[in-house]
């Protein structure tokens, strides 16, 4: 087992960060749901080596993006699907720590106060409900779900392509192509297996997600250590703990 030790100020800290709030304002769950969202559309490339793939999960994606707000912290966030009267939104957990309310912006302006939310007990991912009451049906059709993928992600491996995309100056605002370094690898400091990625990270971006060339969720971003390699919560670990696998 590889084991790639990260030191505390190149962590978790560093991709939600300090930046100051700005923002006012299929799935994974199969239960029946009084929230109808659509999955998002997987991105058709002809060329994918030579097209703007970050570009092209922008326009097509951005609906599956939020904002978190978390007093005077920005995060980012992902939609990954409905429970019951809830739409479920993945993000990273130290974006929600010590915090009773949490403020999501969706990417059509929408802004509402969240109170329902959770820390996965393994790994730094979050969840965040938010109510179907808080959300006018006339928003809705804005809004997608990410896709989920169990076998796709299972098949990914080392030296692949990915998109890392978060909303640190505005929903979806940040997309950047990358390279998966490793799919699988344990990190001493967040004492689990993690994905890590040569890519670009920003403060703001934690909670985001880390997409394969098409578009599919892979995994929640987390931290980076400010040489161009960004750390993310696996795909697998998430689902585990949400019961989905």
């Amino acid at each position: 087992m590889r084991v790639r030790m990260i030191f505390a100020v190149l962590l978790c800290l560093i991709l939600s960060g300090c930046v100051s709030g700005g923002s006012e304002g299929g799935g994974t769950v199969e239960e029946e749901s009084v929230l109808s969202i659509r999955e998002m559309e997987l991105l058709q490339a002809e060329d994918p080596d030579s097209e703007n793939l970050a570009g092209m999960l922008q326009r097509n994606g951005s609906g599956i993006m939020v904002q978190i707000g978390a007093g005077d912290r920005l995060g980012s966030g992902v939609i990954c699907g409905v429970e019951q009267d809830c739409l479920v939104i993945l993000t990273a957990a130290h974006v929600l720590a010590g915090e009773e309310a949490i403020r999501v912006t969706f990417a059509d302006g929408l802004s509402v106060v969240c109170d329902d939310f959770t820390c996965m007990e393994v790994g730094d991912a979050g969840l965040l409900r938010v109510k179907a009451s808080d959300i006018p049906e006339e928003n809705r059709e804005n809004y997608l779900c990410a896709v989920i993928d169990r076998e796709i992600f299972e098949k990914t491996a080392a030296g692949d392509g990915c998109i890392v995309m978060g909303s640190r100056d505005g929903v979806a605002a940040e997309a950047y192509e990358g390279v998966l370094l490793d799919h699988w690898i344990y990190v001493e400091d967040y004492g689990c297996h993690m994905m890590w990625v040569r890519a670009e990270g920003k403060p703001g971006m934690s909670g985001g997600g880390l997409f394969d060339r098409q578009g599919r969720l892979l995994g929640i971003l987390s931290g980076e250590n400010g040489q161009g390699e960004v750390a993310a919560v696996p795909l697998s670990l998430i689902l585990a703990q949400m019961g989905t696998e």
